[in-house]
């Protein structure tokens, strides 16, 4: 079998992504602890009161890293499935919200991050919903998923009183070393002020900053940053029944 992958198990599967190999894989995640986890997207879709309004609820999930196939060249690493992987099925799932008559969309995120990957495949679905998008943060917006946050226009960004965001340099999950994890660590840090940059319209020393720190904002420093629109004691969605 290649890279001397031999599973005695089921891969599991998170929300239709099989975790594992992919053809084209380069994305893995640093488990240098055998005890250690991956963390990943995990979403379930809730109905609305609101006619034609569906809320995806999107949290994260851990995978105990002996449940993941090792490359035994890369033996403190496990592969995980690309963005292009979470792409497709996130687009699978909004496609099935839009046959369904759902027109707007409400984004709620809880999440601490995880994996770069997964976040930017969620997010190049969820920016392709031709429709009202609103973000909701319920707890946590951190580290990979403000990839969510700032990488789609959304018409209104909303946070709760007693949730936060944090932002700090970005981890690259590539780890051959030398000029390529230099490269890709670069590419990551220009990317990552930009969307930020973008998002607060602050300058780039002061995003620098807080990249630097790993500085966690409350629902108030986020509002007035500019990370959020608005700050409400609760969220404002009911749900009812499954999509």
């Amino acid at each position: 079998m290649r890279y001397g992958i031999r599973p005695a198990f089921r891969l599991p599967t998170v929300n239709g992504v099989r975790m594992g190999r992919y053809k084209g894989e380069k994305n893995r995640a640093n488990v240098k602890d055998p005890n250690a986890t991956v963390t990943v997207p995990s979403w379930r879709v809730e109905g609305s009161a609101r006619p034609g309004t569906a809320a995806l609820v999107i949290t994260s999930e851990s995978i105990h890293i002996n449940r993941l196939p090792m490359r035994r060249r890369f033996t403190d690493c496990a592969l995980v499935p690309s963005s292009a992987a979470w792409k497709r099925r996130m687009g699978q799932e909004l496609t099935r919200l839009r046959r369904k008559g759902v027109t707007d969309l409400d984004v709620v995120v809880d999440s601490e991050g995880g994996v770069r990957a997964c976040w930017e495949g969620i997010t190049q679905a969820i920016r392709a919903w031709k429709g009202r998008r609103r973000l909701l943060i319920d707890g946590a917006c951190s580290s990979a998923a403000t990839i969510l946050l700032c990488g789609v226009r959304w018409d209104c960004v909303t946070i709760t009183r007693r949730s936060h965001i944090t932002v700090h340099n970005p981890t690259v999950e590539v780890y051959e070393g030398g000029r390529r994890h230099d490269r890709h660590r670069d590419a990551a840090d220009k990317a990552f002020l930009k969307l930020y940059r973008r998002r607060t319209e602050r300058k780039a020393e002061i995003v620098k900053a807080w990249i630097r720190e790993g500085k966690t904002f409350t629902a108030l420093e986020a509002v007035v940053a500019g990370w959020v629109d608005e700050m409400k004691p609760r969220m404002d969605w009911e749900t009812h029944a499954n999509a």
